[in-house]
């Protein structure tokens, strides 16, 4: 069989083709899939450390809203800060500065909010500070002192 020049080229190009389309077909391909199905895995595979810290994050920021919320309906809300802070061994928790006016009444109330929203959070700072004596309340015809407090709340 004698092959002019062109046909030789012809079933060379022909013969590479197909070699590299077994090379794809049993080596590429496989590994691809491999790969894309690891993929796959590991955006499914979260561990309870990365689920605890999720949960976190979502509930303190939950509970900045909560406190703002219930407590905006009976003293003013000044401003909440919400600060991340670590113990001696090396724990994060969460605080959060909480400023409020109103009346030491409505301060007593507080108290029992905070309970309600969380109940195992703890008072770690407490500055009340008295307003200007002309900032007076008048509540049922008795004279009400309104009073600023910064408070700072350890939450986890």
């Amino acid at each position: 069989m004698n092959f002019n020049k062109i046909t030789k080229k012809f079933i060379g190009v022909f013969i590479i083709i197909i070699i590299g389309i077994f090379i794809n077909k049993i080596v590429i391909r496989p590994v691809e899939v491999e790969i894309k199905n690891l993929e796959i895995k590991k955006e499914k595979t979260i561990t309870n450390e990365q689920k605890e810290e999720i949960k976190c994050k979502k509930e303190n920021d939950d509970l900045v809203l909560k406190i703002e919320n219930e407590f905006s309906k009976f003293i003013d809300v000044l401003y909440i800060n919400k600060f991340l802070e670590w113990d001696e061994n090396n724990n994060e928790f969460t605080n959060i500065e909480l400023k409020v006016s109103g009346s030491i009444e409505d301060l007593f109330e507080l108290n029992d909010e905070i309970k309600k929203i969380k109940g195992n959070n703890s008072i770690q700072n407490i500055q009340i500070n008295k307003k200007n004596t002309n900032n007076v309340e008048i509540k049922d015809e008795i004279k009400v002192d309104i009073i600023e407090c910064i408070m700072t709340l350890r939450v986890g």
